[in-house]
């Protein structure tokens, strides 16, 4: 379950489907009144997204950060919700941009119509599944005051591991409105404590953690964890500190955005066809890094015609690219069609080769 922390994290606040802050162009929280009001979390679209910056220190080793993208991938009939999540690690040692400059993973969460987490499986196949469904976070209905708490068992299977249980207890409070500003701008949000503890057969992890919620809009915009880990057998404990932060979101319900070029940090890997087909006319291979300022390096590989390239994804999704300098007059040129895959064309017209390229987020 402690691996799966930042994938409950930032599922959760898209399960409401709404992202907060400041709209360019001035749309803006909104001002929560003196009273214990009650708000009501706008309903979620496809594609949707938040990211966040996540900052961990274990013990008293060094800080390291990575980065979440958390996007609203299904809105089922049945008002439940699919959410896909991209992590991307830093690598402490890399050689981009001939080699990879993240280390990155997917996820998918499931969540019901009232936003509580159902379930999920990361690119592995790894599952977790809880026995009741809960709030990660907070309710999707909520106001200041209100408290609420679970007793739950989640059950985690790695094949060809042997599958594992933990039990959960968790406590939730609202207890106050405050304003928060992070990257994504100022919001105001309502203050939700957590403690919990969480047991195996093997440790036990006891947890307290602040989160500031955005009540309108259903989504964490920042929150500080610190936790401690006891080896059953053997007593050793151990700490971990985690604060997470909103880099940028978009919203369609509410018309509300911060764009971030976070949300296309990461591994790319994919084809290219034209030129000189490999033998039996198959793909040949592409791949591409984005940094998390969007700047972006390259290259496709084939039997007789590989090209690298270099190029920028802005905050808004637009991609400008710059062909290989050994091929001058080449054009390599494309689109995002969504968070995880982009596609487009390319040429080198004095050698009269060109062709057709897509790429999927690793």
């Amino acid at each position: 379950m402690r691996s799966r922390w930042v994938g409950v994290m930032t599922a959760l606040g898209v399960l409401a489907g709404c992202g907060g802050g400041n709209q360019a162009g001035g749309v803006q929280s909104p001002q929560l009144e003196t009273g214990p009001k009650t708000y009501l979390a706008a309903k979620p679209t496809v594609n949707d997204y938040y990211a966040y910056k996540l900052v961990s220190q274990d013990g008293a080793a060094a800080e390291t950060s990575s980065y979440i993208t958390a996007s609203v991938s299904n809105v089922a009939a049945d008002g439940g919700v699919s959410v896909t999540h991209l992590y991307d690690s830093p690598l402490s040692t890399t050689t981009w941009p001939a080699g990879p400059k993240f280390s990155s993973s997917t996820s998918t969460d499931e969540y019901d119509v009232l936003g509580r987490w159902l379930g999920g499986k990361n690119s592995s196949t790894c599952t977790s599944t809880p026995n009741l469904p809960h709030h990660a976070v907070a309710p999707l209905t909520i106001s200041v005051g209100m408290n609420w708490q679970y007793s739950i068992v989640v059950s985690n299977n790695c094949s060809p591991q042997a599958p594992t249980q933990a039990a959960v207890e968790i406590k939730d409070s609202a207890v106050a409105q405050e304003t928060v500003t992070v990257a994504a701008g100022t919001f105001n949000t309502i203050k939700v404590i957590r403690n919990s503890s969480e047991k195996s057969s093997t440790s036990t992890i006891v947890t307290e953690r602040n989160c500031w919620w955005e009540p309108e809009l259903g989504v964490e915009v920042k929150c500080v964890s610190n936790s401690t880990k006891t080896i059953t057998a053997t007593g050793a404990a151990s700490s971990q500190k985690e604060t997470w932060e909103m880099l940028g979101y978009a919203n369609q319900k509410l018309s509300r955005k911060v764009d971030t070029a976070v949300r296309f940090a990461g591994n790319w890997k994919g084809s290219y066809f034209g030129g000189v087909p490999a033998p039996g006319g198959y793909p040949l291979e592409c791949r591409l890094t984005v940094d998390v300022n969007g700047s972006a390096r390259g290259y496709c590989l084939g039997m007789a015609t590989s090209f690298s390239f270099t190029g920028t994804l802005g905050a808004d999704g637009t991609l400008t690219f710059v062909g290989d300098p050994d091929y001058p007059g080449m054009l390599f040129t494309g689109k995002l069609d969504s968070l995880q895959k982009m596609s487009g064309v390319w040429s080198i017209p004095p050698n009269l080769n060109d062709g057709t390229w897509n790429l999927t987020q690793e």
